[in-house]
């Protein structure tokens, strides 16, 4: 019917006409209503431009009443927004679409991202335990140098309960596994390593003062073991083959004295630089571990660009810098084993802060 309507008026014919040239079904044109209604509703579907164009060219001519109520449409770059209440809603439509689209895009980029992210960090936690099972097989060999110069640190030191808050269990059990190897949680023998005594977690007879000895241990050895170490501190000239037998340390008066006395001034050296109170416990534990092995000049000397990172919030190159600092033990295969583990460690840190961000 639609069709034969359109054959017996002249400007239906050429609105028809028009109609197919522009790809489109009689059945999306009103036809049945006024000129105008035709050919508003033909410009609803016409594309291209040059097909607005034309119908806009042919409505102007059938009917000159159409000029005031098309004419807007001739510079519109697509067919006519609608209308009143129900292009309120089509309009709404739209927009709730476009909303959704974008937040389902999000939502998938998201996804893949915290799974990305995922399966780095538990790739990275993997190489950490790994790391930890071979030093734990491997004999007794301590990888801590004598420090290269003296921690400059605060006056204040960090309390026992903040230094321990201060680091990640990770990184606390990583200095351990360096320090000692497999004897976590046992109670620790006495040891000679080059030349000088030590006793508890890395806690080297040779480096202390006879006060600094008297203020860790004196309340936690008997007095016969006291009286047979003594003698050496501060010295590093203990001969060979020395008897230590029945010289042990109980674990958690070792972990006590290490985590209270020996890592103390270096938690406090570190969290000094600036802004690395910024990082994560990961990460600063892994810098913590670095000084502890090297001394602070490790961190902020004129050859090393950690401090320097630091202070530009640059803390994703740092790893590098770490892995870069193994040329100045190219003969300690443990010290490389701990540069590695160190970075691995401090990357850790900065992508588990980024996971928990995505969260």
């Amino acid at each position: 019917m639609r069709r034969v309507l359109a054959e017996l008026y002249p400007e239906r014919r050429a609105a028809m006409t028009l109609v197919e040239d522009a790809g489109l079904t009689a059945a999306d044109i009103d036809f049945d209503g006024s000129s105008l209604t035709m050919w508003a509703s033909i410009l609803r579907h016409a594309r291209p431009r040059d097909t607005i164009d034309a119908v806009l060219e042919r409505a102007l001519a059938d009917n000159p009443d159409n000029q005031e109520l098309l004419k807007a449409q001739r510079h519109e770059p697509s067919s006519p927004l609608p209308t009143g209440r129900a292009g309120g809603i089509a309009l709404g439509g739209v927009a709730v679409a476009l909303v959704v689209v974008v937040v389902l895009g999000y939502s998938i980029w998201t996804s893949m991202r915290i799974s990305a992210l995922e399966g780095k960090v538990t790739q990275q936690e993997s190489e950490l335990l790994e790391t930890k099972v071979n030093l734990a097989k491997a004999p007794f060999a301590p990888a801590r140098l004598p420090v290269l110069d003296e921690a400059k640190v605060p006056g204040n030191l960090p309390s026992v309960q903040e230094t321990r808050q201060l680091l990640s269990q990770d990184a606390i059990d990583l200095m351990v596994a360096f320090e000692i190897g497999s004897a976590k949680g046992q109670d620790l023998p006495a040891h000679l390593f080059r030349g000088s005594i030590n006793i508890g977690i890395g806690y080297d007879l040779g480096f202390v003062t006879a006060e600094q000895f008297t203020r860790d241990w004196g309340a936690r050895l008997p007095a016969e073991m006291l009286v047979r170490l003594s003698p050496w501190v501060g010295r590093r000239d203990v001969p060979d083959g020395y008897n230590l037998e029945g010289i042990t340390i109980p674990w958690q008066d070792a972990l006590d004295v290490f985590l209270g006395s020996s890592v103390r001034p270096f938690v406090a050296g570190v969290l000094a630089l600036p802004r690395a109170d910024e990082l994560p416990a990961d990460s600063f534990g892994a810098l913590v571990s670095l000084a502890y092995n090297m001394g602070m000049g490790g961190l902020t000397s004129q050859g090393a660009r950690i401090r320097d990172l630091l202070a530009s919030g640059e803390f994703a190159a740092i790893p590098a810098q770490i892995i870069a600092m193994k040329r100045l033990g190219p003969k300690f295969p443990g010290l490389q084993r701990r540069r590695d583990a160190e970075a691995l460690l401090f990357q850790l840190g900065l992508d588990k802060q980024q996971l928990q961000g995505t969260l």
